[in-house]
């Protein structure tokens, strides 16, 4: 068995593109934890590869620390990768 060692970045909403620039300075094309030991890029990571790993969607809503802005974030298997939705609830508030 292979071990998992990144995540490819091959699309993005613009909420999830602001928010992936904003926190981990990557974009599309990108790996998730590049060369960057960052812990936002490692928790990211550990949710991305349980998320493949076990098949169940992981979904949640929180106040982003640096944007300061509430976020909707669902995360599912779909092949052998991750679908991660993301959404600014900043208007539905």
């Amino acid at each position: 068995k292979q071990r998992l060692t990144d995540f490819l970045i091959t699309h993005g909403n613009e909420a999830g593109r602001q928010l992936a620039a904003a926190t981990l300075q990557v974009g599309l094309g990108d790996r998730l934890r590049g060369d960057r030991p960052a812990p936002a890029s490692e928790s990211l990571f550990q949710e991305y590869a349980e998320v493949l790993e076990t098949g169940r969607p992981l979904e949640r809503t929180y106040q982003h620390p640096q944007l300061n802005v509430p976020i909707w974030v669902k995360r599912s298997r779909i092949g052998d990768g991750v679908l991660t939705l993301v959404r600014d609830l900043t208007q539905q508030q």
